[in-house]
């Protein structure tokens, strides 16, 4: 499997989000990959990475880069091809909510 199943979802994605997309490192080869980076604005950051399709699947990860109190948030979900729009806004929802949590 490859990106091209779920590259256009990912693109709406992006746009309707105003997201920038990594998919490549210069010089690093044949490695492909999806990940945008969202800041709050106590500049917390956070990183969201898609997985390749496998199977009907694909997976959405989300990590802190930088927090304020160095807080750990690690998520995953693994959803069907079709349901990926909807699970990926639910992710941009979740990272805000812990954006806004009270201890930080």
């Amino acid at each position: 499997m490859n990106y091209s199943q779920i590259d256009s979802t990912i693109s709406k994605w992006v746009d309707k989000h105003n997201l920038s997309l990594f998919t490549s490192v210069k010089g690093n080869g044949n490695t492909s990959y999806r990940t945008v980076y969202i800041s709050s604005t106590k500049g917390e950051c956070c990183q969201i990475w898609i997985d390749e399709p496998i199977s009907g699947k694909v997976c959405i990860h989300v990590a802190d880069v930088e927090s304020e109190q160095d807080e750990k948030l690690a998520k995953e979900w693994c959803v069907p091809l079709e349901e990926l729009g909807e699970a990926l806004d639910n992710t941009i929802s979740f990272i805000y909510q812990w954006f806004g949590r009270k201890n930080a």
